[in-house]
């Protein structure tokens, strides 16, 4: 017992070390993908003009997070968003001046994505959306309400095609959309990625669009 309480730290370091080096290779990786890229378009990555449409999500009593329209019904706009931010009581979308109150949520039973459906709102553009997996390194915007503040936009690309990139998330971000280049949605934005009860900033966690498609069809999103 006493050899093995002496082995079993060390190999834990060794766990976290060698996660470390992954991750950090992986970022790497990403980085450069995100230098070429660049370099080959000759240009700075441009946000598509689709990211002006993602909403503030505000939340009672206190708490913000974002949201984006998706499909129109009757007198109603659905609005996708992170399961985590609908169900902390939200109650209303704003933007620009325009604020529409949330009647009714639909969450998804099993992921962190739902739909808000609000009313009193103007008629808005609703998003493109695809359900064709994300794929490794394909360029990727993000877009949000910084810290229940003003828009932010973020660039970079897909690492783990299930859940990750390399558009930061930032705190309030979350229910915000993944986009591709063009505008297309493919993703919501959960979250930021954690190792080790630190968060790595320059990574976000979120859903494909593909992994939800048959419950959005269902509710004419998709």
């Amino acid at each position: 017992m006493g050899a093995q309480s002496k082995v079993t730290p060390h190999i834990n370091k060794l766990e976290k070390y060698l996660a470390v080096v992954g991750t950090t290779v992986a970022a790497g990786i990403l980085l450069l993908a995100a230098g070429v890229w660049m370099h080959s378009s000759q240009r700075t990555p441009i946000p598509p003009k689709q990211t002006a449409n993602v909403w503030l999500v505000r939340c009672s009593p206190a708490g913000t997070g974002s949201g984006f329209p998706v499909v129109r019904k009757d007198n109603q706009v659905g609005f996708l968003t992170a399961r985590h931010v609908a169900q902390h009581d939200a109650t209303s979308v704003e933007l620009r001046g325009i604020t529409g109150t949330v009647r009714s949520v639909e969450v998804h039973p099993e992921l962190d994505i739902a739909i808000l459906w609000v009313e009193g709102l103007p008629q808005i553009p609703v998003f493109e959306m695809s359900a064709r997996q994300p794929r490794f390194g394909d360029p990727v915007f993000g877009a949000g309400h910084a810290l229940g503040g003003r828009l932010a936009v973020t660039f970079g690309f897909v690492g783990d095609p299930t859940n990750t990139a390399t558009s930061a998330t930032i705190y309030g971000f979350s229910g915000g959309p993944v986009m591709r280049p063009d505008g297309v949605a493919i993703g919501v934005a959960v979250g930021i990625m954690v190792a080790y009860n630190a968060p790595i900033s320059s990574f976000s966690n979120f859903i494909p669009l593909s992994d939800a498609q048959d419950w959005l069809k269902q509710r004419g999103a998709l």
